[in-house]
């Protein structure tokens, strides 16, 4: 269920950020182009395979810090992938190196920073309430 949970929050902040992502890459390069209702389910399909890629970070063992920092360059790698790809299959992009290619490289890792901090704050905060209710637990088992 928790599985569940986090792949549909990243799924939502993939769409918001793709959206967003869109907007300005599209202002930038084609402030002629105009948008066509395919491209709503074009976002959210891609924002569907990148949430998946959450399961790069799900493992029965306890992962050390290396393996959790190779996972995520291995995700960051993944959905650069999803999404070029992506652009490239909807007739998004080109795929030869070109300015427009390097701008689109940094508003994804722009969007992927800006994801995985919102997931770490989201992620802290769930931990901190936790934590806060343990200690209430453990207080009222003590009386």
């Amino acid at each position: 269920m928790l599985r569940l949970r986090s792949m549909t929050q990243v799924f939502v902040y993939v769409i918001a950020a793709n959206t967003v992502g869109s907007a300005i890459y599209t202002g930038l390069f084609s402030r002629d182009a105009t948008m066509s209702f395919a491209l709503l389910w074009q976002i959210i399909a891609l924002a569907a395979v990148c949430a998946l890629g959450n399961l790069f970070f799900y493992a029965k063992n306890e992962l050390s810090k290396q393996r959790i920092i190779i996972r995520y360059i291995l995700h960051y790698f993944y959905i650069n992938a999803v999404i070029l790809v992506g652009g490239n299959f909807f007739d998004w992009v080109d795929l030869k190196f070109s300015f427009d290619i390097f701008i689109l490289w940094l508003i994804i890792l722009c969007n992927y920073s800006l994801i995985i901090f919102f997931m770490f704050h989201m992620d802290s905060k769930l931990a901190e309430d936790m934590n806060r209710r343990l200690r209430k637990y453990r207080k009222e088992e003590e009386r």
